[in-house]
């Protein structure tokens, strides 16, 4: 007979691949599980192999679905004592599955936590009765709704009394050496799908570098075909292509180095439900101040003249012009840089992030 451990906390949620900012965050939030005594089991709800399949329908994600349920109550079964941690979703069909899983919750009496890494359950509830109906049973249900910042709740608090705000955080490192005399740049760090910013960083770029002959810009991540790359770089004027360079997907180390040696790192996302992206708190760890466009939650990260700027979404000159100003004096690079160690230290840390899960997941909060 095979013998099961029981476990403390059962989460929901996948790991990469693929790499984005959920996923990366169940990774980061397992470890500190694990950092703080606690068993855990990972219940996979991987529907997607790569960031290209975000999205998209398959005949293996309908299986997929009838197995996490199936997975599910396995897990349920073996650990009849454990707290469930669960990684919602608002994008259908997957939010579906979500609701789904939480009606099997409910039904088996078990406590869960809904962990909330997106905005939009409001505009989803509001698109009709079906979706109310939905949202309500699976926000409704949970014991706590942790969400990520102050502009998150108003998202939430209508569908839940128990509302809690844990912001993210990103692994403490080691910073790289930063060569004294690099040249100002600016970088952009993302998976290269449209909405995510790719195409708004290459018009922003194109203005500094025309009006900064030194300067250089870094593209940090991996586009889905050729064709979009050689897109992007359409957009760049043919004077400054050389100075803008595709570096592909860069992990840890090889990607805190190219962060740590920019002058500030430049977040376009016109995405509306943007949360903390973990883009931006790595480039505050690094010391990295940040431009970024005004949109979801970046106000909760990014405190204007503190460790960054805030502009209003797809106004690029505004963005050039802030990124300018840090490029070309290393005094305001220095003071934001400061900014940006200072905001990631008071709340985004990791024994934050830890104390705040550990008061939740012990009744103290």
């Amino acid at each position: 007979m095979v013998e099961h451990t029981v476990v403390d906390v059962i989460v929901i949620s996948q790991v990469p691949p693929p790499v984005h900012g959920s996923t990366v965050m169940t990774r980061t939030f397992l470890e500190m599980l694990r950092t703080t005594g606690r068993r855990s089991q990972l219940v996979d709800r991987r529907f997607s192999k790569s960031v290209d399949e975000i999205g998209t329908a398959s005949f293996r994600k309908v299986l997929g679905a009838f197995s996490l349920l199936g997975r599910l109550w396995l897990a349920l079964r073996r650990s009849p004592s454990a707290d469930v941690v669960f990684f919602t979703t608002n994008r259908p069909p997957s939010f579906w599955v979500d609701v789904a899983m939480s009606v099997v919750l409910r039904a088996l009496r078990r406590r869960y936590i809904a962990y909330v890494h997106t905005s939009g359950y409001a505009d989803l509830a509001g698109a009709g009765t079906a979706q109310r109906r939905g949202v309500r049973l699976l926000l409704g249900g949970a014991a706590s709704v942790v969400v990520l910042g102050t502009s998150m709740r108003a998202d939430v608090q209508r569908f839940s009394s128990t509302v809690r705000t844990i912001p993210n955080t990103v692994a403490e490192s080691m910073p790289p050496e930063v060569p004294a005399a690099a040249a100002p740049s600016i970088v952009f760090v993302s998976n290269l799908i449209p909405g995510k910013g790719a195409d708004e960083f290459m018009r922003i770029a194109n203005r500094c570098l025309r009006d900064v002959p030194a300067a250089r810009a870094v593209v940090v991540g991996r586009a889905p075909t050729t064709e979009y790359e050689d897109e992007l770089r359409a957009i760049l004027d043919s004077d400054v292509r050389t100075r803008v360079l595709f570096a592909g997907p860069l992990f840890d180390a090889d990607r805190d180095a190219v962060v740590a040696s920019a002058s500030v790192l430049v977040f376009p996302s016109s995405y509306r439900y943007e949360a903390q992206p973990l883009t931006v708190l790595e480039a505050l760890r690094l010391g990295v101040p940040v431009v970024a466009y005004a949109v979801g939650g970046l106000g909760d990260v990014i405190d204007d003249d503190v460790n960054g700027y805030l502009v209003e979404t797809r106004d690029r000159e505004a963005a050039a012009d802030r990124c300018r100003s840090i490029m070309t004096s290393p005094d305001l690079r220095t003071r934001l840089g400061a900014g940006a160690r200072a905001v990631s230290e008071e709340r985004f840390a990791p024994a934050r992030y830890a104390a705040a899960w550990s008061d939740l997941l012990e009744g103290r909060d």
